[in-house]
Formats: structure tokens, sequence, C-alpha cells
């Protein structure tokens, strides 16, 4: 599940000036953002989605952004990897699946977060 209403802008901005993980902090710093404002992605706002590192599928704002739909409170769910093939036989091989987000016009309000990855 993506937390595509996570907030952007400002929340991203305390970071723009690190230059290490965490900014070198090793606990704590972590509040929680209640009822910020969400900011939309750019129009521009894309998603690949790679398996073994082969792009498989790219996501443009418009065909992404209707799965923004809540299913229950804060909880959306966003299609990564449907495809059966990549399953084959009775001991299927592990895969790797990777995600890029890329805007042109408004890099870092293109972003969201993760909370879950469900697979079957």
């Amino acid at each position: 599940m993506f937390q595509w209403w996570h907030p952007r802008g400002t929340e991203i901005a305390r970071t723009k000036d690190w230059t290490e993980v965490d900014n070198g902090m090793t606990s704590g710093g972590d509040e929680r953002s209640l009822k910020a404002k969400v900011i939309e992605w750019p129009q521009d706002f894309e998603l690949d989605i790679a398996v073994n590192g082969k792009i498989i599928k790219t996501y443009n704002y418009d065909e992404l952004k209707p799965f923004a739909a809540e299913v229950a409170y804060n909880q959306a769910f966003f299609p990564i990897v449907d495809d059966k093939d990549l399953v084959t036989g009775d001991k299927p091989e592990p895969i790797e699946v990777g995600l890029r987000i890329r805007s042109e016009s408004n890099p870092r309000d293109a972003s969201f977060s993760i909370s879950h990855i469900y697979y079957a």
C-alpha cells in the first residue's frame, strides 16, 4: 500500500540540506504529521516498475491517481506487478521489484511512502 497522501513539500524540505542518512541521527526525531495539507503529485509524475532490472510498466499521473481512492481509512491499493507469467513451474524463482519515481517539473513532490507490500 502506498501512502499517497503522505505530506510532501514542507515535510520533504526539511531534508534538503542533509548529507547523510537520517541526517546522522541515531534515534528520535520521528514526529507524526497529522492533518497536514496533502500536496498533489506533479502533473508530469511517472512511476516506473521494473522486474529483474527490466521496466515492465510505467504509470503516469492520470493512470495512477485513480488508485488513490481509499478502500478504508488511509488504505489505498496500487497494483505493482500483476503478471502470472512471472511465476512458472512448481518452485518459482525469486524476483526483484524496483520502483522509480520521476518528475521534471517538481521532483521533490513526486513522492509517496510505502507502508505494506502484499504478494501472493
